[in-house]
């Protein structure tokens, strides 16, 4: 198998896991067509355009884990009670793909 072919497939297989965690509630909120097209132009990316995907995402969860860690610390400093906690995982995912909506506009 070449690298393009497994490149292929690994596209495949990240819409594929995308479509069957988040499929359901990303049609809902945007509707059949956007997520059809947000799948195709995932599985039209070239190389360097998933690479700089990849880096994009890589720069918005470090962001993330530095505003969580301001917050902790906040948090701790003024002995808060709130509770901050969040699904972090669902969060990075729709950020990513409202990110991926954008650049692909």
């Amino acid at each position: 198998m070449s690298n393009k072919e497994k490149f292929e497939g690994m596209k495949r297989g990240l819409v594929e896991n995308n479509e069957r965690k988040y499929g359901a509630e990303a049609r809902d909120r945007w509707g059949n067509a956007a997520a059809e097209d947000v799948n195709r132009k995932i599985l039209k990316l070239s190389k360097a355009q998933f690479d700089r995907f990849q880096s994009l995402e890589r720069e918005i969860s470090s962001a993330l884990e530095a505003a969580e860690s301001a917050v902790a610390s906040a948090r701790n400093s003024l002995g808060s009670s709130l509770n901050l906690r969040s699904e972090r995982c669902e969060f990075l995912t729709y950020l990513f793909f409202g990110a991926f909506l954008l650049l692909m506009a």
